[in-house]
């Protein structure tokens, strides 16, 4: 079985091996536990789009909603 990085974050736990979410690519998925976040080894893209780059910092966009 393929996973997302919707799955691991359904799941609580890294799963593998990661594919990435666009679905012209479905390239292999390096997760980072530090950034809760994966990118993709073969386009570069990372998964989650709530997220905002300010230089190489990466802040999230989170929703009380989210926590509740």
């Amino acid at each position: 079985m393929r996973y997302t990085i919707n799955d691991v974050i359904k799941k609580g736990c890294n799963l593998e091996p990661l594919i990435c979410l666009d679905e012209k690519c479905k390239g292999e998925v390096t997760y980072n536990q530090y950034l809760a976040d994966g990118d993709c080894i073969k386009c570069g893209k990372w998964q989650i789009e709530e997220e905002l780059w300010v230089g190489n910092i990466k802040l999230f966009l989170l929703t009380i909603n989210k926590f509740l």
